[in-house]
């Protein structure tokens, strides 16, 4: 399965790049029929977060390590370096540019944009 990672290298610009993250057929619920999932990784604790429509979050590293999944709305993120990712309904997003010059964001759509937070350890 794919995922939009962001990240900093070492001179603090931001990124974008596609990852993959490797599944694996399990027999989760017996006796539901087996699914595939990812290798769990540990989280210290989720959130909501809602941003109105016109918000705008200036140049800023993330606070944390994070999975951010877009509920409803858009939100444009872009790299201290210009590039630009739109981030909409059922997107995730790997958030590890915790350091350096961050990113910026901007609510793009007519709602406000929703999300889904899970803060990685």
């Amino acid at each position: 399965m794919m995922m939009l990672r962001l990240f900093e290298d070492g001179d603090g610009n931001s990124h974008f790049e596609e990852v993959s993250v490797p599944l694996a057929l399990v027999n989760a619920s017996p006796p539901a029929k087996p699914v595939y999932f990812s290798e769990a990784a540990g989280a210290t604790r989720w959130s909501l977060c809602r941003c109105p429509v016109g918000w705008y979050g200036e140049l800023h590293a993330a606070p944390r390590r994070q999975i951010l999944v877009c509920t409803a709305g858009a939100l444009r993120m872009t790299t201290s370096l210009g590039d630009a990712k739109e981030i909409g309904p059922g997107c995730a997003v790997l958030v590890e540019d915790t350091k350096g010059r961050g990113h910026e964001s901007l609510v793009i759509s007519d709602l406000p944009f929703d999300a889904f937070i899970v803060a990685l350890e």
